[in-house]
């Protein structure tokens, strides 16, 4: 147990830095603190430092944690003036992750040791439902606090201070040239309709070379970063000095035995998607996306008559 000295000290540090408070806040399996590894750490680090960014994880290496952190320590420090659209391919995603916030924020007093001031919203603007909330504050903005959207939802009228794009991109709307154009389409109407400073942060793994984040990172001003499960550090010996082995990025999280495992149940093509945000040559693939389009082509009616 903390004596009260050090517990204040953990709560002034957490109240300044986001890894500090989600290390201070948060726990794990079995009631565990929480360890931020290097690769969290840089994640909070380009939040911090980057108004638009795009970052590619591995699957398993705590990408929820991460954001669901960031997002609550932005709230605490900013209530009267943080306004977050939560999007992501449907809206399911957002909404869990948004229970989850909504759980914290009423249950967990380790949040209110560090934000005192952060509490559900109360009177006629009272907002505290499965795609919305508003938290206390004396602000009359018409905007609440964080609000849930799909792909393609209607973000344009909304005065945001922060955009998330998380798990943006999927199997269905990367799978032909149509479907990512549409996305693409999409959020550059989102990114023109952008007034004033507004950040905006994207995160999920690869899909295609010419997916919705893909395109977003090729945009001047963005700041891109790409993670893959492991990482190969040197490993000499007397008689191999140029020896090397594969230890993993996440080891909190994400150990060689998790890996391994994501590994057979992934498949060698999604495992190095989801896991190593790698491409897979296209001599690993079964299927050529001509051949979808051609089928969903047909399936609309489309068809040529004959």
């Amino acid at each position: 147990e903390l004596d009260i000295y050090d517990r204040s000290e953990q709560i002034q540090l957490a109240r300044r830095d986001p890894d500090a408070f989600i290390e201070y806040v948060f726990r794990g399996e079995g009631g565990a603190r929480l360890k931020q590894d290097p690769g969290h750490r840089e994640w909070q680090q380009i939040w911090g430092r980057y108004d638009r960014s795009i970052i590619l994880g591995p699957i398993g290496a705590g990408k929820s944690t991460q954001l669901r952190g960031r997002l609550i320590w932005e709230i605490g420090n900013d209530p009267e003036d943080t306004r977050i659209a939560f999007v992501s391919a449907t809206q399911s995603h957002p909404k869990k992750q948004l229970g989850s916030i909504k759980e914290e924020i009423a249950r967990n007093p380790r949040i209110w040791h560090v934000f005192p001031w952060l509490r559900r919203g109360e009177g006629e603007r009272e907002e505290w439902s499965s795609t919305k909330i508003l938290v206390q504050r004396d602000s009359s903005h018409p905007d609440v606090t964080l609000e849930c959207y799909g792909a393609y939802g209607s973000i344009l009228g909304s005065r945001k201070t922060i955009i998330v794009f998380d798990d943006l991109c999927n199997f269905a709307n990367t799978l032909t040239q149509a479907s990512r154009e549409k996305m693409i389409d999409w959020l550059a109407e989102v990114l023109s309709r952008a007034k004033g400073k507004i950040r905006m942060w994207g995160i999920g793994h690869i899909w295609h070379a010419d997916d919705a984040l893909q395109a977003l990172r090729k945009k001047p001003g963005w700041f891109y970063a790409r993670y893959e499960a492991t990482q190969t550090v040197p490993d000499p010996t007397p008689d191999e000095p140029d020896r090397t082995k594969e230890i993993p990025t996440f080891p909190s999280v994400l150990g060689m035995m998790k890996i391994a495992s994501l590994c057979v149940d992934l498949g060698p093509v999604y495992s190095e998607m989801m896991l190593w945000n790698r491409l897979p040559p296209a001599t690993m693939s079964r299927f050529a996306d001509a051949w979808f389009e051609r089928c969903l082509i047909n399936g609309r009616g489309l068809a040529e008559k004959w």
